[in-house]
């Protein structure tokens, strides 16, 4: 985290070497353990309607409808 944090104020300070090559966000993104609680909006919004596996395969043939008319 201190290499990114140094890394940063380098590429900061002379903008023209472009993007940092590595970031405090980005090594969080890999460091940090993330987990999301679904409790509410399954509370506010109910259950999904549809099964994972059904919405996958209605937008599969959605697509494939709206390619053959485009074509």
């Amino acid at each position: 985290m201190r290499l990114a944090g140094i890394t940063e104020t380098l590429f900061r300070a002379l903008p023209f070497l472009g993007e940092p090559p590595i970031t405090r966000f980005g090594v969080s993104v890999f460091a940090y353990s993330k987990t999301f609680d679904v409790g509410k909006m399954l509370s506010d919004l109910g259950p999904p309607p549809e099964t994972l596996d059904a919405a996958v395969a209605s937008f599969v043939s959605w697509e494939k409808e709206r390619q053959a008319s485009i074509s």
